[in-house]
């Protein structure tokens, strides 16, 4: 009687269904993941980085003297790697490869960051 109660209960969870759910419960806490971890560092960044500076209204700022541009091809590598990153653990909730996942959520946070960066110092 036990080994039949296993079975069913085994061979049960198996079924079609339940691996759509499984499917449905993977993409909704993997999005959520990433929607939050999105939003804390970007919250954290305005409170440790930007925090010290005195906020002004919207601005251009030419950093292309002080960096090199060096900061370019950084946010070029973090948008290619969190696209990467973002696109794989998406293929591997939903059972589907969509390429256009990962870059919108790195084109999202990287241009939030820039506008946190605009609106956060003075011009030098």
């Amino acid at each position: 009687m036990r080994f039949l109660i296993v079975g069913v209960i085994f061979f049960g969870f198996q079924s079609k269904g339940f691996a759509h759910d499984t499917l449905k419960i993977r993409k909704f806490s993997t999005h959520a993941a990433l929607i939050s971890s999105g939003g804390g560092s970007l919250i954290a960044l305005q409170s440790v980085w930007y925090k010290p500076y005195q906020t002004v209204g919207f601005h251009w700022f030419n950093d292309g003297s002080n960096w090199m541009q060096m900061d370019k091809f950084g946010h070029g590598f973090t948008a290619y790697s969190m696209s990467k990153s973002i696109n794989s653990a998406h293929r591997w909730a939903s059972g589907k490869q969509q390429v256009w996942v990962g870059p919108t959520y790195a084109f999202t946070y990287l241009n939030h960051g820039r506008i946190q960066f605009g609106m956060g110092f003075f011009d030098p």
